[in-house]
């Protein structure tokens, strides 16, 4: 087409009454398909100058591949959501991870799992953690003369400190009275060399140990 601002229609000769199958559109200078677009298996969709960005499917997986920059998947439309979906394990799908742009939250929604050794990480300089080290489990505050505490209910609406590791002043702290069952022992000692406790009925200080 040589006219200006005239378009291009690519339609099907048997059927013609059928919407364009193309039509290049030349006033808003792009392509409309009215049709599906099929690709065979094996053929890829290039994005880029340097083919940065491919859509591609090998016959059994699919891939969106990435080679120059970021890849961003964003929605802009307001108080709407990025949902991930999976397959429920009963014929359909289900949503896994739901980014809410309504409550402005990532929202997990099936159990997350962290293999042996991997990390979930808090803070901009990875100040906590909490992993799983072969059989430990471990919570870690690496930020220098910090605590970690523990809250709860204080029986008013709001909440209070239980205990608190305070890690200035390098002890621990119980905010709240802590009970001991009776039979439960607290022990002293690297060899529970002193040990106090109540069996229900009296009350004993036990020297078991060295001293």
């Amino acid at each position: 087409s040589t006219a200006d601002g005239a378009g291009i229609t690519i339609q099907d000769a048997v059927d013609s009454s059928n919407d364009a199958t193309i039509l290049w559109d030349a006033t808003n200078d792009q392509f409309n398909f009215s049709h599906d677009i099929v690709l065979p298996d094996n053929k890829d969709v290039h994005f880029g100058a340097g083919s940065d960005m491919i859509l591609h499917h090998n016959g059994t997986d699919s891939f969106i591949q990435n080679f120059n920059g970021d890849l961003k998947l964003i929605q802009y439309a307001d108080d709407k959501d990025i949902l991930f979906q999976c397959d429920d394990g009963s014929g359909g799908t289900e949503t896994y991870i739901n980014i809410d742009g309504s409550a402005h939250a990532t929202k997990f929604l099936i159990n997350t799992f962290f293999q042996d050794g991997v990390k979930a990480i808090f803070g901009n300089d990875s100040d906590a953690n909490i992993r799983e080290l072969n059989g430990d489990l471990i919570i870690e505050h690496a930020t220098d003369d910090k605590d970690i505490i523990f809250k709860g209910d204080d029986g008013s609406g709001g909440t209070t400190t239980y205990l608190r590791i305070d890690g200035g002043d390098e002890i621990m702290k119980a905010g709240k009275n802590l009970r001991f069952n009776d039979n439960v022992k607290g022990t002293f000692g690297t060899s529970d060399d002193l040990q106090i406790y109540h069996d229900g009925s009296n009350s004993y200080i036990d020297e078991t140990g060295t001293g």
